[in-house]
């Protein structure tokens, strides 16, 4: 049989048990999230690269004018297909990425947020019913979300192909929606919506550095409500 942490937190004092079913909650996530983060995330983001395929050649033995640009219009809109079948694909990996870094902020900021409910107020001490707890896994949790931020925002800063990469997909979809103009509106509406998500990962993975945005959060007085 399956046991279940709030099984493993039940005591007679109902606050305590509380709190500690959301501290071995939080735990757990966190070495869920360490995991995930080591085999699949990490991974992904050291070896992320992504290069358009080169356009196929014109025969230059035909010199009918009219079936080069047939051709040329054929080569184009192959190119197109599998620019756009590459991107589904790669840009999955790299928006679970961004997923990640989501859950894993949920996690720190919400273990911060733990802690500073036990610790802020000292005139309570006697009153808090983990008082005198060890609340050491809450601090294992919080320091082992911010290190994974660190190895995340690492792989990224050491991986010159994925800064490169959103450049060549922003020039790919440039190009095609140049050639696309009023030909087919479903293909230029895919390739807009392509262009605003390339741009938007770009931002949240080359810009914005997870372990300043966690730390952010946990600091801003706005977001608590402290003025």
């Amino acid at each position: 049989n399956t046991i279940r942490i709030e099984d493993l937190g039940e005591t007679d004092n109902f606050l305590f048990s509380k709190l500690a079913v959301a501290f071995s909650s939080l735990y757990v996530e966190a070495k869920r999230l360490e995991s995930l983060s080591q085999n699949v995330i990490l991974p992904n983001l050291i070896s992320f690269g992504w290069f358009p395929p080169p356009p196929k050649a014109v025969d230059k033995k035909n010199n009918n004018n009219q079936e080069n640009d047939e051709s040329r219009s054929s080569n184009n809109n192959n190119n197109d297909n599998a620019m756009l079948a590459q991107f589904t694909k790669n840009l999955t990996v790299l928006q679970d990425s961004v997923m990640f870094r989501d859950q894993l902020k949920a996690v720190a900021v919400n273990a911060f947020r733990q802690l500073e409910f036990q610790y802020a107020d000292e005139s309570v001490e006697e009153n808090r019913p983990l008082s005198h707890v060890n609340l050491t896994i809450v601090f294992e949790t919080l320091t082992m979300s911010l290190a994974m931020a660190c190895k995340i925002d690492e792989a990224i800063a050491s991986n010159g192909h994925l800064r490169r990469s959103f450049q060549a997909m922003k020039v790919a979809v440039k190009e095609a929606l140049a050639e696309e103009e009023e030909k087919d509106e479903e293909r230029k509406k895919k390739l807009l919506a392509l262009k605003k998500t390339t741009e938007t990962l770009e931002f949240e993975l080359c810009l914005k550095s997870c372990f300043e945005t966690i730390v952010r959060e946990i600091i801003d007085e706005d977001s608590r409500g402290i003025h």
